[in-house]
């Protein structure tokens, strides 16, 4: 077991945490899905990633740019990622979305509670 973050890294070794649980099954389809439209992909990490009510992370490029897929938990009104200046809605909850690491980027949170978003990054 090599563990997260590393090439042979798989859905079955996930964090005990998580086994047996709704978020195990949710990443399982998830990354089902996306292998099945992406042969060539390797999972490198499945993660949680919160933004803040009122809150923003600057414009940036990712250093280690790579696919990255957001599937939208929680995602109110006033939620969006900011690519290039460009607003683009990720309120649809269930919905998955794919990101280019190598555009600017920005996820703004405008409203009153926390956006979550489950976040798959792979490798090809």
């Amino acid at each position: 077991n090599k563990g997260i973050g590393q090439p042979n890294w798989s859905v079955n070794n996930i964090i005990k945490d998580w086994k047996n649980t709704y978020t195990e099954n949710v990443a399982r389809m998830v990354n089902d899905y996306i292998m099945q439209k992406n042969a060539n992909y390797k999972i490198q990490t499945i993660k949680y990633t919160v933004l803040s009510p009122h809150s923003k992370i600057s414009p940036h490029t990712d250093n280690d740019p790579k696919p990255r897929f957001f599937l939208s938990v929680s995602a109110p009104i006033g939620c969006y990622m900011e690519i290039y200046g460009i607003r683009h809605s990720m309120s649809e909850v269930g919905a998955l979305y794919r990101l280019n690491s190598r555009c600017i980027h920005s996820p703004v949170n405008e409203s009153n509670e926390y956006r979550v978003m489950m976040t798959f990054d792979y490798l090809k």
